[in-house]
């Protein structure tokens, strides 16, 4: 049995419905895969000096870098100003997913807290119950971000809702080469055989790793701060896998963490 602890990890690191009433998202389906196209209606052009300044305008300016965008496995791009839309998302999410709600409360309560410990700038909320269930999700943006001298220019932002993007097709489709794994990731996480934490590492590194290639390439002309940022975050993720490479003591997950070194290489 996996733990209420082991839980709540899954559900907080990396959807029930929450969009904003001035975001209309399309379902459309391409090869199978959920998409949704972002077709909010043209508005006066926010800038991210008003955005940054202006709780307000947020959510359109979101709007805004996505409009006309096909996102995989999308179903909304939500700013969350003050925590409750996430909490909402998760309590819909659980009660989907049948926990009780002694479980249920447990979780909000400790994510309420974990958010004021440490406000989250970007995150795509899920749970192991669907994973590889090519079920779409939300992305969720904090007032934190708006607050940062690092995000400095549009392409900053549409490179933290790619690394996102990258998250919605693991939760959907699986990592790249979690088949290593197994079909039943609940079993391998209770067993013992995976570390949740090694996990949601490679997740990371793998999101990471995508839009770095993908700025390496020039498909997003971000600032010279966020990409030294994100950079220094990636190499010192893979310094933490390695170390963890070295006192796993299963051999699934071994073969786990060395692949995904091998695969997420710059």
């Amino acid at each position: 049995m996996v733990s209420t602890k082991s839980l709540i990890i899954l559900l907080t690191s990396l959807g029930v419905i929450l969009t904003s009433s001035k975001t209309n998202y399309q379902p459309n389906k391409i090869k199978n895969a959920p998409q949704y196209i972002q077709t909010s209606p043209k508005k006066e052009k926010i800038t991210i000096a008003q955005a940054k300044t202006d709780p307000a305008k947020r959510q359109a300016y979101l709007d805004q870098l996505v409009a006309n965008t096909t996102i995989p496995y999308c179903n909304g791009i939500i700013y969350d100003n003050d925590g409750n839309k996430i909490l909402e998302h998760t309590h819909q999410d659980l009660i989907t997913q049948n926990v009780d709600a002694k479980t249920i409360d447990f979780i909000l309560n400790t994510r309420k807290q974990q958010m004021q410990e440490h406000p989250y700038l970007a995150i795509t909320p899920h749970s192991y119950f669907t994973r590889r269930k090519n079920e779409p999700g939300k992305i969720f943006f904090g007032p934190d971000i708006f607050k940062r001298e690092a995000y400095q220019n549009d392409a900053d932002f549409k490179a933290t809702i790619a690394h996102e993007t990258r998250h919605l097709l693991q939760h959907a489709k699986g990592l790249p080469f979690d088949y290593l794994l197994g079909k039943d990731l609940k079993e391998q996480f209770a067993s013992g055989n995976i570390s949740m934490e090694d996990f949601e590492m490679v997740g990371e590194l793998d999101a990471y790793f995508t839009v770095l290639e993908e700025i390496k390439n020039g498909k997003y002309l971000v600032s010279q701060q966020y990409a030294a940022i994100i950079t220094n975050q990636y190499n010192s993720l893979r310094k933490n896998i390695e170390q963890h490479l070295t006192t796993t003591n299963t051999t699934l997950n071994k073969i786990f963490l060395t692949t995904a070194l091998n695969k997420l290489k710059m």
